[in-house]
């Protein structure tokens, strides 16, 4: 049995305002236990949160207090280190609760981020990061329906924030805010058309933890999920989304062979894939009736686009492209490089 120390920062309805005094984290076969300790015995109950119920568990950065930021000493910079725990799950009453802790083991914010680390790398080798993944896969329907809303939280702090719909390629999911649409619908819209708030209605509801260790499982470690989109805090503390092109080849190859989740599934990911509206990158480079099922992403002078070209023999292809502030000539360069490929193999 795993235990760490920690200080309560926020989250739990029971309890709205941080608190000081340390809380013990026993990492136990089925379930997070937190039990109090002696400075925090007047304010804090035991609490048992069941691996079941839990969506994901997340490492991000401390906030810099402004008395930290103006005191001598080490400066904000090197105060800002990730040594927070974020754990995400289901109270027995439906609702969810983000529960914001910080590491206390550890001398320094240094040491303590070093600890949290370490807690990453207890929960994927004694197994309980699967076991968020496997709770979810047996709760979860792609036919199910969730509201659709425009309101998240931060990971930095669990503050709300809101996308933008004009940054938006997507301005039809806004006209359902109010409404309720369904995961398949939202993956449509996600991988189609490029949402953004389909994307952070996924990664809200299934955690960014469980995104990236499900990419890590099929090879994909260079896909790391870490924020939903226009998370403004996170992005100001480096807590991004990034991609390396191994990582992208490795979760559509995957996909290919029909190995990502079952044979099925994978077969309604690449016609979902195929769908995509956004064509200017590598099937510009193909013959017009050559199928492809591909996912571009865009933001500025960064333009990336990935898939698998079914030619005579299938094969999966990604460019990765930065620095061009003109989207059409990394266009350009992106169909020169498929037409480049698919010459030599086809």
């Amino acid at each position: 049995m795993e235990t760490y120390k920690v200080t309560y920062r926020g989250g739990h309805p029971d309890l709205p305002k941080s608190k000081a005094g340390g809380v013990r984290l026993l990492l136990t076969p089925e379930a997070f236990v937190l039990n109090p300790t002696i400075g925090s015995e007047k304010f804090w109950k035991a609490l048992t949160i069941p691996y079941a119920d839990v969506n994901s568990v997340q490492i991000v950065a401390r906030v810099v207090s402004t008395f930290e930021s103006l005191a001598g000493g080490l400066n904000s910079r090197q105060l800002n280190q990730d040594n927070n725990i974020h754990i995400d799950y289901a109270l027995g009453s439906g609702n969810r609760v983000l529960l914001r802790l910080e590491m206390l083991s550890g001398v320094t914010v240094m040491g303590q981020a070093k600890r949290c680390r370490e807690f990453e790398d207890r929960l994927r080798a004694l197994g309980i990061t699967g076991k968020f993944k496997q709770a979810a896969a047996g709760r979860l329907s792609l036919d199910d329906r969730i509201p659709v809303v425009n309101q998240f939280k931060s990971v930095v702090d669990g503050s709300p924030y809101a996308l933008t719909r004009d940054d938006d390629s997507d301005a039809e999911i806004y006209k359902a805010i109010g409404t309720q649409r369904s995961y398949r619908e939202l993956c449509e819209a996600m991988i189609a058309v490029s949402s953004n708030l389909a994307t952070n209605l996924l990664i809200d509801r299934l955690g960014a933890e469980r995104v990236f260790e499900t990419m890590r499982s099929y090879g994909a470690e260079g896909m790391l999920v870490r924020r939903g989109v226009e998370d403004d805090k996170a992005f100001e503390r480096g807590l991004n989304n990034t991609a390396t092109a191994r990582g992208f080849h490795a979760i559509l190859a995957a996909i290919g062979r029909r190995e990502v989740v079952s044979a099925d599934a994978s077969a309604e990911m690449i016609a979902i894939l195929k769908r995509q509206t956004f064509r200017n990158g590598i099937p510009a480079g193909l013959p017009p009736e050559m199928a492809v099922a591909h996912k571009t992403g865009t933001i500025t002078k960064v333009h990336h686009d990935g898939g698998i070209v079914f030619a005579t023999r299938p094969y999966v292809l990604v460019v990765l492209t930065r620095g061009f502030a003109d989207e059409k000539s990394s266009d350009a360069l992106i169909a020169g490089v498929s037409k480049l490929v698919y010459d030599t193999v086809k």
